[in-house]
């Protein structure tokens, strides 16, 4: 009966979305008034770890920019709560640019972050990049499976 439970427990806690605060890289483009357009590296909250710092230099050959940086590595910020710190940021100013298909590599130390977006109209867009994901047929095998492990499981834990 214990085991069942267990069983069923870990069922319901895979199938439910729990929401976690990740420090992923971001790199993002926005625009000023007067039409110059900035890459903008953010770490998110409570940013530890390898991160770039001023002054950033970018150098544009065909339609990618190279983005340089010194780095620092921050130590953890003790009792940080995610929910009330501001991301960290820094930016860098590419200019007023063409239309057309933008990649940026922001290169800081070993590391690197990069991003895509297109120009239109003298403004950003971001360039769309389709996520990976299963078909409903596949998802619905995968499902299928886990359910029949759950049960295979299940039996076997209540056969003495």
């Amino acid at each position: 009966m214990k085991a069942r439970f267990v069983y069923i427990a870990l069922v319901v806690f895979l199938s439910v979305a729990v929401p976690v605060f990740a420090n992923a890289s971001a790199l993002t483009f926005s625009e000023s008034s007067s039409g110059e357009i900035t890459a903008v590296f953010s770490a998110g909250p409570c940013a530890a770890g390898l991160n770039p710092v001023a002054p950033a230099s970018a150098t544009l050959n065909a339609n990618q920019f190279q983005i340089s940086s010194s780095y620092a590595v921050f130590d953890p910020i003790p009792n940080c709560n995610p929910a009330l710190s501001p991301p960290y940021t820094i930016s860098v100013l590419l200019g007023n640019i063409p239309n057309g298909h933008y990649t940026a590599v922001w290169v800081y130390g070993p590391a690197q972050v990069t991003g895509e977006f297109d120009v239109v109209a003298g403004s950003p867009q971001l360039a769309v990049t389709a996520a990976p994901t299963l078909g409903r047929i596949s998802l619905l095998a995968l499902i299928a499976v886990v359910v029949a492990m759950a049960a295979l499981l299940m039996r076997r834990a209540s056969t003495p």
